[in-house]
C-alpha cells in the first residue's frame, strides 16, 4: 500500500504546477455537459405535416388532450392568422382529428412522442429555421381578430424604443393572476369582485382566481363578449405592466433569437418518466430569465385575451361553454 502511495504523489507531483489547469478542465467538462443537455432538448420522436407559409411570425398552438375547449379555441385562433404560418402541436398523442382541422385550416400539424411541452415547442421551432417572431398559444386561450398581429407589433415597437428589452410580450387576460386587478379596476369590478371572492395578494396560487370554478364564472359573465371589454379598455391609456411574479405563458409573443439565448425551454425528461410531465416549463424559464438576463415579460392593456379556465375550473367552465357559446366566439 506504501508503493502506491508513494507512487501516486510522485504522479501528482509530476503534474504541471498550471493554477488555471483545474478550472479550464472545469469549464471544459461544464460547456459540454451544457452542449449535450441543449441537445437533447431538442430530440424526440415526433410526426409533422408541413404547411409552412413564407411568414417572418409563427403561430405554435398547443393543444393538450382535446377537451370541449378545443373547438372553441381553435375557432378564434383560425379567425385571427389568416396570413400567418400556423403549427397545431400535440405533445405525447397523435390525432386524426386534429390533422383533419389542420388540413381544412392550411396548418402544419405535429404530434410527439412524449407529453412534454416544452419539448414540442423546442422542436416545432427547430422545424421553423426562418420565422423570426413566435406567437405561441395554448389551447385554453380565447384570442380575438388581430391580437396575434398587435403582439408582434408591440414586441417590436418596445424593442425599438429601447427602455426595455422584454424576454416577452402578453396580452391582458381576465383570468389571471397578475392581470384581473387591473382589469376589473379598468371596468369598476375590483370591488364587487372583492365582496365576492374576498382580498388576495397578486399571483397568489391559491388564490380564487385559480382555484374557484365560480370565480372562472364569474369573471366571464362580467368581462364577455371579450370584443366590447377590449373596446372599453382600449379607449384608456394603455397599461404596460411587468410581471411581478411567476405567470402562466397561455398566450405570448418572443423573438426567436431569445428562444436561442436561453437555450431552448427546459426539458424535465424524468418528469415524464414518472408519470409529471411539466407543462409549465416555459413560463419557468421566461420567469427566470427575466431576472438573470432582465428581459421581463411585458403585458399590454390594449390586447386582450380570455382562458376559458385554470385546470379546478374545468367542469364549471364545460357547461358555461355549453350552456352560452355566444359569448366566446367572436
Amino acid at each position: 500500500m506504501s508503493f502506491v502511495m508513494r507512487n501516486s504523489a510522485a504522479a501528482i507531483d509530476a503534474l504541471p504546477h498550471d493554477s488555471k489547469l483545474a478550472p479550464r478542465i472545469y469549464r471544459t467538462i461544464r460547456g459540454r455537459a451544457a452542449a449535450t443537455a441543449r441537445r437533447l432538448r431538442l430530440i424526440d420522436r415526433y410526426t409533422f405535416e408541413d404547411r409552412r407559409r413564407a411568414s417572418s411570425a409563427l403561430v405554435c398552438v398547443i393543444c393538450g388532450i382535446e377537451s370541449e375547449f378545443t373547438p372553441v379555441a381553435l375557432k378564434a385562433i383560425a379567425a385571427t392568422t389568416r396570413e400567418q404560418s400556423v403549427c397545431l402541436v400535440s405533445p405525447g398523442y397523435d390525432s386524426n382529428a386534429l390533422r383533419a382541422i389542420c388540413r381544412q385550416l392550411a396548418w402544419s400539424y405535429m404530434s410527439t412522442g412524449t407529453a412534454d411541452q416544452a419539448l414540442a415547442q423546442n422542436i416545432c421551432y427547430r422545424l421553423h429555421p426562418y420565422v423570426e417572431t413566435i406567437v405561441k398559444i395554448d389551447d385554453s386561450i380565447v384570442v380575438l381578430p388581430g391580437s396575434v398581429d398587435a403582439l408582434v407589433e408591440r414586441l417590436r415597437r418596445l424593442k425599438k424604443e429601447n427602455i426595455l428589452k422584454p424576454g416577452a410580450v402578453a396580452p391582458f387576460v381576465p383570468l389571471d393572476p397578475i392581470c384581473h386587478r387591473q382589469i376589473l379596476d379598468a371596468l369598476g369590478l375590483w370591488k364587487d369582485y372583492e365582496d365576492e371572492f374576498g382580498r388576495t395578494h397578486l399571483g397568489s396560487p391559491n388564490a380564487a382566481i385559480e382555484t374557484d370554478p365560480n370565480a372562472a364564472v364569474w369573471i366571464w359573465r362580467h368581462t364577455a363578449p371579450l370584443a366590447r371589454t377590449a373596446e372599453r379598455l382600449a379607449c384608456q391609456p394603455e397599461t404596460l405592466l411587468m410581471a411581478p411574479v411567476r405567470f402562466h405563458a397561455g398566450m405570448v409573443a418572443f423573438e426567436r433569437s431569445y428562444w436561442e439565448e436561453i437555450g431552448y425551454f427546459p426539458v424535465r425528461r424524468w418528469r415524464v418518466v414518472f408519470g409529471q410531465p411539466n407543462s409549465t416549463a416555459d413560463a419557468d424559464a421566461f420567469s427566470t430569465a427575466a431576472f438573470e438576463l432582465s428581459r421581463p415579460i411585458v403585458f399590454s392593456s390594449h390586447i386582450l385575451a380570455g382562458r376559458l379556465a385554470f385546470p379546478r375550473q374545468r367542469e364549471a367552465m364545460s357547461c358555461m361553454v355549453r350552456d352560452h357559446s355566444h359569448l366566446f366566439f367572436n
